[in-house]
């Protein structure tokens, strides 16, 4: 059986830096995938392919911000509340 070559491996731990989004946002469509958010005073272009709701996150790495949907989210990281 095919399975049998396949190993385990275990993710590397990972910090994900994340801004929730709120009801007093005020956020922006800007294309067909790109939403804006203001934040501290300065506009934050993000990569959005579902419309963002309230409770939902905005994901910042190194290379990219893009929009995770609150489920998606708690799923995969520890939220405290």
């Amino acid at each position: 059986m095919i399975i049998e070559e396949f190993k385990p491996y275990q993710p590397k731990p990972v910090t994900r830096y994340a801004y929730q989004i709120t009801e007093h946002d005020a956020m922006a469509k800007m294309g067909k995938a790109t939403y804006n958010i203001v934040l501290a005073s300065s506009v934050v272009a993000f990569k959005a392919y579902e419309k963002p709701q309230v409770g939902d996150f905005i994901v910042y790495t190194a290379d990219d911000i893009y929009h995770c949907s609150e489920a998606t989210f708690r799923e995969r990281n520890v939220v405290e509340d």
